[in-house]
């Protein structure tokens, strides 16, 4: 009886813990969109005001479930979407704000929020088969070739495209820890 007690005991105090370490972290991408630094909504624009209901107000396109989110910033569209990494259970943000040509305020990066209540890079794209995939097609097509990078609100591929030309480049796929470069047929 007494080797019940502690069994049972044991079972509901790591439950507990399970429990109350699961609730306290667990967010959604608009919980991590509100906690994004203020540089992606404003960059250039000096007399932004920045607030979690002007964040929200900013919303273009807000999808909880498949963990999307679109918004109109000073500078751009914000795309922000929640990728799961269940290996290391750590939630991955990909952020992209594509400002035109020549603008410094596009960004496409991957990050996640520390236990610090920090930002930091995540390293989960194949940047080096990338770069060499894009001279090879600058090269074949006689100019150079700059991709850019559509977030899915739906499934987890990423799509690159040209810029100019719109034409689809190729893809990352996601294997629930990092991408994958998938060229074209």
């Amino acid at each position: 009886m007494k080797k019940l007690l502690i069994i049972v005991f044991l079972l509901f105090a790591f439950c507990k813990i399970g429990f109350s370490q699961q609730s306290t972290t667990a967010r959604n991408v608009e919980d991590y969109y509100l906690l994004l630094p203020v540089d992606y909504f404003m960059c250039d624009v000096p007399d932004f005001n920045d607030s979690p209901s002007g964040r929200i107000k900013s919303e273009k396109v807000k999808d909880l479930k498949n963990g999307y989110i679109e918004a109109e910033t000073a500078t751009g569209n914000l795309f922000v979407v929640l990728y799961k990494n269940r290996i290391l259970n750590k939630d991955i943000i990909a952020l992209s704000l594509d400002c035109g040509p020549g603008c410094m305020c596009s960004v496409f990066t991957f990050m996640e929020y520390t236990t610090a209540g920090e930002w930091a890079a995540v390293e989960v794209i194949p940047w080096e088969p990338i770069e060499t995939y894009v001279q090879e097609l600058s090269e074949k097509g006689g100019m150079e070739v700059f991709p850019s990078y559509v977030l899915p609100q739906y499934g987890t591929t990423i799509i690159a495209n040209d810029y100019e030309t719109k034409k689809k480049l190729f893809e990352l796929k996601w294997d629930g820890q990092k991408f994958s470069l998938v060229k074209p047929q």
